[in-house]
C-alpha cells in the first residue's frame, strides 16, 4: 500500500529553470551541480516541496537503502538566511503507480480517528462505484517501489507504507515534549487537501471503463 509523501511548502524557495522535474519521467542529462536555490528559511525541512522537490541527503541515502534506485539526484547549493546550505538535492523521481493499482488496499475507514474519518468515509462514499469497478477486474501488476508518482493528478509523491513507517521512525523524533515532523505523509483519500484533487477524482482517471 501507498501513502501520498508531503515535502514542506516554503514560498520563498527558487530553483529557476530547474524547477520542473514533476513528472516521473526519467532525464537524460542532469545539469552539472550544484544547482544555485535560493530559500527564506534557515533551518529547512528535510523535504521541501517545488515541482523539483530537494529532499536532504539523508533522506536520499535512507530510501536508496530500501531499494529505491529511481532517485536521480543533483547536490544544491541552498542560500539560507544562516549561510549557504550543501545537505539537499533536487530529486526527479522516476516512475510512476496507477491508483487504481493499490487503491483496494487502503486500510479501512475505521482506522482514522475522528474528525478526519469522516472525511474520509465522505471521499470512500463518492468513490464506491469505481471501487466497485476495480473489484470486478482482473487486478492490476502489484507494484513495489519504494517511492514513485502518482501516475494520476499532478503527479504528487508517493512513498510505500512500510517505508513510510521506517522513515516516520528515523526522521520524526520527539523534540521538547513533542514530535518535530521532519518528513510529513498523509492518507490518498485526503488528496484534496494536499494536491487540490480528490481521492474520486484520482481513482476515475485510473480505473478501467466500465
Amino acid at each position: 500500500m501507498y501513502d501520498l509523501l508531503l515535502p514542506k511548502f516554503v514560498h520563498t524557495l527558487e530553483l529557476g529553470a530547474h524547477d520542473g522535474w514533476h513528472a516521473g519521467l526519467p532525464l537524460e542529462r542532469l545539469p552539472e551541480g550544484p544547482i544555485q536555490a535560493r530559500c527564506g528559511t534557515a533551518s529547512p525541512l528535510l523535504l521541501v516541496r517545488a515541482l523539483t522537490p530537494l529532499f536532504h541527503r539523508d533522506v536520499i541515502v535512507f530510501l536508496r537503502e530500501r531499494g529505491a534506485d529511481n532517485l536521480q539526484a543533483v547536490p544544491v547549493a541552498l542560500h539560507t538566511p544562516a549561510g549557504v546550505l550543501h545537505d539537499w538535492q533536487a530529486v526527479n523521481v522516476v516512475g510512476r503507480i496507477p491508483l487504481a493499482s493499490f487503491a483496494l488496499e487502503l486500510p479501512p475507514v475505521d482506522t482514522i480517528p475522528e474528525p478526519r474519518r469522516s472525511a474520509a468515509q465522505a471521499a470512500m462514499e463518492e468513490a464506491a462505484p469505481l471501487l466497485r469497478i476495480l473489484r470486478q477486474a482482473p487486478p492490476p501488476p502489484r507494484p513495489s517501489a519504494p517511492i514513485a508518482r502518482l501516475a494520476e493528478g499532478q503527479h504528487p509523491l508517493l512513498i510505500r507504507s512500510d517505508v513510510m513507517a521506517a522513515l516516520d521512525a528515523r526522521f520524526n523524533l520527539p523534540v521538547a515534549g513533542k514530535v518535530v515532523h521532519q518528513v510529513r505523509f498523509d492518507d490518498l483519500r485526503f488528496s484534496d487537501f494536499c494536491t487540490g484533487t480528490g481521492f474520486a477524482a484520482l481513482l476515475a482517471q485510473s480505473c478501467p471503463a466500465p
